[in-house]
């Protein structure tokens, strides 16, 4: 380990590797302590758990680390991310850089892949099936899937974005790769397969790139003694590891709806799996269909009677009944009697027509997985009705109506049963016993302690470390705070004071403002209150509702100096708009979670039920994560100046508040009046 020790300072210090290819390149003692304590963890085969501040440069820090110990043994280390923008980086502009840097050192043979699961690559089988098809048929996008044919000729790793054309979702479900209906190597295209060929690339790799949702796929197929995605591998690494948790609930959830299940028997319909066609004649499709609708009739009331509830529930609270909303299931629901009987028995058909007609291997593990889901819409409904899981898992209902929808729509279609775990012990702990995990962030600590992340990812045992930002926010950053803010729990003299507040603090800056919101209906209110102001101001206001693209607003944000975004849940983390672009921060209210959502209050009931005080045990460390990543959103490099607003007096008025502050970018604490100092006289120190 010494020797690779040696390594990390040969690259990383000053006149070292880095800086004599990248003159531009600044040594950083927190980057190199970063990477010596994640290849000492590595080397030593220990869990680490690691906040790297921004600027430390923590994507080489791991990198280097990870690569190094790779390539002097022999072995595998996956990283994993969990957006794709941050997949880009490394792929794109930080992994070949460090080829690079090794290849200095004398490392030729340095093997890095992308790895994603099927749906993102082509598959030719599926992809000359629609071509068949739509020779013989009038298809609206016949000259569309003829482009796609040509163009799939060219390709080198099969996958979507490799297309020179823009393909429709609809069209891309059709021909992408999908493990139920997936021939292997019964497929005559299985030795050019995209998505084989893929997998083997990825053996002989030393770094895998994924994201978090693929390696719980690998987990969880791993776990079922079935093959999984990825290699074996040696390490692993979890950068945005402070979204582990979610993404794990996220990922083992079970659900069911009137829609999902329609979705189903819709594919059976028109026979879309490939296996189906040899299968399925139009007489089982009959057959099929009545029982289809022996289970919707069963069913049908269930939804209805939920959605009928919830709109109750709506009315009673001066609510709209065309408003998302959400209940947790705190006691068992009744099942519905007679629903379990034609499951069964149209699982009896399928068996007598798997005898008669699946032949084949693709055609009898296609009707294998076929059962296992219809199975799955009982046991899911059961599970969830009956609040199964104990207090490992949170259940709840939701209605969502679409955009579209009308006060006389069915909104029984709108229902949606869900179960989350939120103990994501059960499951990663088979992870941290066969493999060594790094989970590295910008947001890991709380109070200089990792207790509440370890807690709740299940790790007992670990190493930590704390990579302080390189950045001088005590020169840098301005941070205001709003002492006479009123309580936001009187909605209306909070609505009201923000509006005042932004104006003066927007008179102040002209733009360049990041606007943090912790709901849309406020987001939304606020933003139409100043729109005329704004105008008349001749600044441009961006609003970020439901259904707006990210990165298209984030776009136009960077446009013109005299842009204010309005942004929430999403525009609190990953949002990177370094420079003169972004200039001011402003926090409207401290970002709790939500009390009654769903997976909120089964955690804090179970830190209740064992004694414990959720308020400080969950709340508090939740809302200084947040903060600290909304906090983290202005000062991207060395050179970025500007000012921090928080506009929730309970900071400073609430004994909680001190832990807030303490957890904050040492930004130096000032006045409103100071705001233009930080924000137009950028080179004011």
């Amino acid at each position: 380990m010494k020797r690779l020790m040696e390594k990390i300072e040969e690259i990383f210090v000053n006149e070292g590797i880095l800086s004599r290819i990248f003159p531009s390149y600044q040594p950083r003692t927190q980057q190199i302590d970063l990477a010596k304590k994640i290849l000492s963890a590595i080397c030593h085969e220990e869990h680490l758990l690691a906040e790297a501040g921004t600027g430390t440069g923590k994507s080489f820090a791991y990198l280097f680390a990870a690569a190094l110990w790779a390539l002097e043994h022999d072995k595998t280390v996956v990283i994993s991310t969990n957006t794709l923008p941050l997949q880009t980086q490394l792929m794109e502009k930080d992994l070949p850089i460090v080829e690079q840097v090794l290849a200095q050192m004398g490392y030729d043979e340095f093997r890095y892949e992308l790895a994603k699961g099927r749906s993102h690559y082509l598959c030719k089988r599926r992809l000359e099936l629609l071509v068949q098809t739509t020779l013989q048929t009038e298809s609206p996008h016949r000259n569309l899937i003829e482009k796609i044919w040509i163009n799939s000729r060219d390709l080198t790793y099969g996958m979507r974005e490799e297309f020179p054309i823009h393909i429709p979702t609809e069209i891309w479900e059709e021909i992408c790769g999908d493990s139920d209906d997936c021939f292997y190597h019964h497929s005559p295209f299985y030795e050019h397969c995209f998505i084989q060929n893929a997998r083997k690339r990825w053996t002989r790799a030393h770094i895998i790139v994924a994201n978090h949702a693929l390696v719980f796929t690998d987990l969880a197929l791993k776990g079922a003694n079935e093959n999984g995605v990825l290699p074996k591998y040696d390490r692993l690494i979890f950068d945005e590891g402070h979204r582990v948790e979610e993404v794990f609930s996220r990922f083992f959830e079970r659900t069911i709806s009137l829609p999902e299940m329609e979705s189903l028997f819709r594919t059976i319909r028109l026979r879309r799996l490939g296996w189906m066609r040899t299968v399925f004649d139009e007489e089982h499709l009959k057959e099929i269909e009545e029982y289809h609708r022996q289970i919707r009739q069963e069913l049908q009331p269930v939804f209805e009677k939920l959605a009928e509830e919830l709109s109750e529930n709506q009315t009673k609270n001066g609510m709209s009944t065309l408003e998302p909303v959400m209940e947790l299931i705190e006691t068992p629901i009744p099942f519905p009697d007679g629903f379990e009987k034609p499951i069964s028995d149209l699982i009896e058909y399928l068996q007598v027509i798997a005898k008669l007609n699946c032949s084949e291997e693709p055609e009898k593990r296609g009707m294998a997985q076929l059962i296992t889901r219809l199975e799955s819409i009982a046991q899911h409904l059961k599970f969830i009705l009956n609040c199964s899981g104990g207090q490992d898992w949170a259940h709840w209902i939701e209605k969502v109506p679409p955009l579209n929808a009308g006060i006389l729509d069915p909104q029984a279609e709108w229902v949606r049963l869900i179960a989350q775990p939120i103990s994501a012990r059960t499951v990663l702990s088979d992870l941290f016993a066969s493999v060594p995990v790094t989970f590295i962030s910008a947001t890991m600590s709380t109070g200089n302690s990792f207790d509440f992340i370890a807690k709740r990812l299940g790790l007992d045992k670990y190493a930590h470390f704390i990579a302080d930002s390189p950045f001088d926010y005590r020169n840098n950053a301005l941070l205001v705070i709003s002492e006479t803010a009123p309580d936001p729990r009187d909605e209306a003299a909070y609505s009201a004071f923000l509006v005042e507040g932004l104006k003066r603090v927007l008179s102040l800056t002209r733009g360049r403002t990041l606007v943090l919101f912790t709901s849309y209906s406020l987001l939304e209110k606020v933003g139409h209150q100043m729109q005329e102001w704004m105008d008349n101001e001749k600044m441009h206001l961006l609003l970020h509702l439901p259904n707006t693209e990210r990165d298209k607003l984030i776009q136009e944000f960077k446009a013109a100096e005299n842009r204010v975004l309005f942004g929430c849940e999403s525009f609190w983390e990953g949002i990177d708009i370094p420079g003169d672009a972004l200039s001011c921060v402003v926090l409207t209210k401290l970002p709790f979670a939500n009390p009654s959502d769903p997976l909120v209050r089964a955690k804090t009931k179970v830190i209740e039920k064992n004694n414990g005080n959720s308020f400080a045990e969950f709340m508090i460390p939740n809302v200084i994560l947040k903060t600290k990543q909304g906090v983290g959103r202005l000062i991207r490099t060395m050179e970025d100046r500007g000012a921090i607003i928080i506009m929730d007096s309970r900071i400073i008025k609430k004994s909680y508040g001190k832990q807030i502050l303490a957890s904050l970018p040492p930004a130096r604490r000032g006045k409103i009046k100071q705001v233009p100092d930080y924000v137009l006289n950028k080179n004011k120190s």
